[in-house]
């Protein structure tokens, strides 16, 4: 296919399986949902990939699978880049992240190598294209302005980047993206694992400020605000609040909201656990809970919210994933709300709720951490 019509188009969900050998590599495929206001789809198939994203910005929409980059513009025209990386190395996409300039960066773990362990970074913006791998184990990257930065992960690893015990700042430097540790740290408790952040991301100033679930208190997950400074890369971090118990046992609910511009003045806006909206001051990290949403939590469902511009857009789907071929179909809704007036809020249902049960017949075709776009046209 080289074109698709994205006119009434305003949401983009990317659905994808686990690759756990070559055969599921070749024989999987992932499924993108174009979704317009009214609830109304088509969908898409491309090649298998873990954890794939996508991301729509002024320019078109981005997302990619273990063959091919894509880029997909106003007009709906479809570019391919091919992968320059051995089909089994970095099939699982970690993250991206949309820069200042509308370009789109991303990071794919590839693991262990003969030299130590390499992550895969790709940029694209239209038809520019760069691909490199880095040194290093990361638990989570961000942009800030057009440059990347990545938080190291505790590995005990002879590369001068990651420390057992410890995990700090990295800035990538120049056209080969080359790793510079601005700063390293010891873990605040040994129960920290940052790579459980969420990666609600906003900049003021020359501060990054990070909400995440980074700890483990008994059998919750404890959120902080983490603030990383870009020149120095020195560390605060602040308990702002902890998970409900429903994270405990048997029941996860599953909930991404990646990258977004939701710093409105000096307050913070994020979803907890349970799909409620919630807001921390980053001057005294006062955390207040805003507004509930009637989500009915469930085992392993998951919900995926979006800021653009002072709207808030949120994807849930009522249905678990061990349910999503239920007689009754998938069910799945678009909540839609603004920060200026969170309590006020509109619910579309997604349509043909028995034929997306027969797209996500694969028990493991679920949403990731990056897996809901939103058209910028929405932006006030």
């Amino acid at each position: 296919m080289d074109k698709i019509d994205l006119t009434d188009k305003s949401y983009a969900m990317i659905f994808s399986a686990n690759i756990w050998h070559k055969a599921d590599q070749e024989a999987g495929r992932n499924v993108l949902l174009l979704v317009d206001d009214k609830g109304k789809w088509d969908a898409y198939t491309t090649y298998l990939l873990d954890r794939a994203n996508v991301n729509w910005t002024k320019d078109g929409l981005y997302l990619s699978d273990y063959k091919y980059e894509y880029f997909i513009n106003n007009e709906g025209t479809i570019q391919k880049a091919e992968r320059t990386t051995e089909l089994l190395d970095a099939t699982a996409q970690d993250g991206s992240s949309v820069d200042e300039e509308n370009g789109v960066w991303s990071w794919f773990d590839v693991g262990f190598s003969d030299d130590g362990y390499d992550t895969r970074l790709t940029y694209q913006n239209k038809d520019k294209r760069t691909e490199k791998i880095v040194e290093g184990v990361y638990s989570h990257l961000f942009t800030a302005g057009t440059e990347l930065y990545g938080v190291t992960s505790s590995f005990d690893l002879p590369n001068g980047i990651n420390k057992g015990g410890q995990f700090g700042l990295v800035k990538f430097v120049g056209e080969e993206l080359t790793p510079t540790v601005l700063s390293s740290y010891p873990l605040p408790t040994p129960e920290m694992d940052v790579a459980l952040v969420s990666q609600q991301v906003a900049q003021k100033g020359d501060t990054i400020h990070v909400i995440g679930e980074a700890e483990s208190e008994g059998e919750t997950i404890q959120t902080n605000l983490m603030k990383w400074n870009l020149n120095d890369g020195e560390f605060e971090l602040d308990r702002i609040a902890v998970p409900t118990d429903h994270f405990s046992g048997e029941i996860s609910v599953y909930s991404y909201y990646t990258d977004q511009d939701a710093l409105i003045g000096n307050d913070l806006y994020w979803f907890n656990e349970r799909a409620e909206l919630m807001k921390t001051s980053i001057d005294t990290n006062q955390t207040d809970l805003i507004q509930s949403y009637d989500v009915d939590i469930q085992d392993e469902m998951f919900y995926t919210a979006r800021f653009v511009g002072d709207q808030i857009h949120m994807m849930v789907n009522d249905t678990t994933w061990g349910n999503s071929s239920d007689s009754a179909g998938t069910k799945m809704r678009l909540i839609k709300t603004s920060v200026k007036s969170p309590e006020t809020y509109t619910t579309v249902e997604i349509s043909k709720g028995d034929k997306l049960s027969q797209l996500f017949s694969s028990a493991s075709l679920t949403p990731t951490q990056n897996s809901f776009a939103v058209r910028p046209i929405h932006v006030d």
